[in-house]
């Protein structure tokens, strides 16, 4: 019973540090996919031009007008995010957020909203409160497993 104790507590925490990896490494880090491991983002765009080329036109025409890309960008940036949807909207983010001159999202965040005091605090509280509740799932788990040690303490 101890040692499941101690198996299940070790894996908790170990799931339970991810919560404390920003976003950004935790996508670097993230396992490739059998997509991103084989197919790049010109291959991607052939298949889906295969697969729906009306679709895939309406797309890149799309990106073109909107982005004021070519067709060759817009292509490639069409490739590049169904190699890798998450991935890419977490770049164009960050891109986006450099050329508007924010260091993270929180002053992105801030920056972009229409009461950025009430935005601040709402993002201040949101942290205080999740801090909280690690603190507390870690203290509960920790003296569940002293207390297991306690118990099932055998005399030598």
């Amino acid at each position: 019973m101890v040692i499941f104790l101690h198996a299940l507590l070790i894996s908790f925490l170990a799931s339970f540090t991810t919560a404390f990896v920003p976003l950004r490494v935790r996508h670097l880090n993230a396992p490739a996919t059998s997509l991103r491991m084989g197919v790049g983002g010109k291959a991607a765009f052939g298949l889906q031009k295969l697969k729906d080329p009306a679709a895939t036109e309406q797309t890149v025409i799309g990106l073109m007008e909107t982005k004021e890309l070519t067709r060759e960008q817009a292509e490639e940036r069409y490739g590049d995010y169904l190699v890798d949807p998450d991935g890419f909207a977490l770049n164009a983010f960050e891109e986006q957020n450099k050329v508007d001159g924010y260091a993270n999202w929180e002053e992105a965040t801030v920056g972009r909203s229409d009461d950025p005091e009430a935005t601040r605090k709402r993002i201040d509280d949101f942290k205080r409160t999740s801090s909280y509740k690690a603190y507390a799932v870690v203290t509960f788990f920790c003296s569940l497993l002293l207390y297991q040690s306690y118990q099932y303490q055998h005399p030598m």
